[in-house]
């Protein structure tokens, strides 16, 4: 099962709020390094890169704009591919209306008569299988045929084009969706690390700093949180062992 967050506050928020009270701990370092034998200098400056680069991988980083590229590629494809097999169906209905046997063996063989109607539903799969069989089913007399009574084989050729085209753009967006499916969990599972550390750190420090109100709110997660929005009141963003028992 996928981790969730574990924070309430927002992204930005929780790095924001972990960046301010780091902040204060390096401002106390020299007195609160003695606390625990890890709190190392080197500790403290690993601590401070690692919010930071996940801030800007996971937080200020577009995550999802592959899948957004690549689902808008595959919606111009689609589009494109949609309007040209209409315009050619109309024109072999128009072309060969006295001709009408023709006219149905030829939708039939190029898969238009069998796809068309969920293609214009936006089916993937339909259009898929209507553009392979559109280019299997396209033979050198079909075309003849075609472009003697006016139609284009540029129009032909386009629309064959597609065939490979329309398959990559789509097999690129489950890719991205893989990937962004990844990514999300990836991104979680680091900014929950961050969140966990500094809450750590809070619960000791704030223990340590008990008696001292001022310096104990500089510690309690909550309270910077609310103070970023200008809040008096804890923000949603409290748990249960952000603050240690009295």
């Amino acid at each position: 099962m996928a981790n969730k967050k574990i924070y309430s506050c927002t992204d930005i928020e929780m790095v924001t709020a972990s960046l301010i009270i780091i902040g204060h701990f390096e401002e106390s370092f020299s007195e609160l390094s003695s606390l625990r034998g890890n709190w190392t200098p080197d500790y403290l400056k690993d601590l401070k890169k690692r919010i930071n680069e996940t801030s800007t991988k996971y937080v200020s980083s577009d995550n999802q704009k592959g899948q957004r590229d690549a689902t808008s590629t595959l919606q111009e494809i689609q589009i494109a591919a949609k309007r040209d097999v209409a315009f050619f169906k109309t024109q072999v209905e128009e072309d060969f209306r006295d001709n009408p046997s023709f006219c149905s063996e030829t939708l039939k063989t190029l898969s238009i008569e069998k796809y068309i109607r969920d293609v214009q539903k936006n089916s993937h799969e339909a259009l898929s299988a209507l553009l392979i069989g559109f280019s299997n089913g396209m033979n050198d007399a079909l075309r003849q045929s075609v472009t003697a009574k006016g139609i284009t084989g540029a129009l032909i050729d386009r629309i064959i084009s597609y065939t490979d085209a329309f398959q990559t753009a789509n097999v690129t967006q489950e890719i991205q969706k893989s990937t962004s499916k990844s990514n999300t969990q990836e991104a979680t599972d680091a900014l929950n690390g961050i969140y966990t550390e500094v809450i750590s750190i809070c619960k000791y420090v704030s223990k340590y700093y008990k008696e001292d109100k001022l310096r104990k709110d500089r510690f309690t997660f909550s309270k910077v949180v609310a103070q970023l929005s200008g809040g008096s009141k804890p923000s949603s963003g409290t748990t249960s062992t952000e603050n240690p028992t009295k």
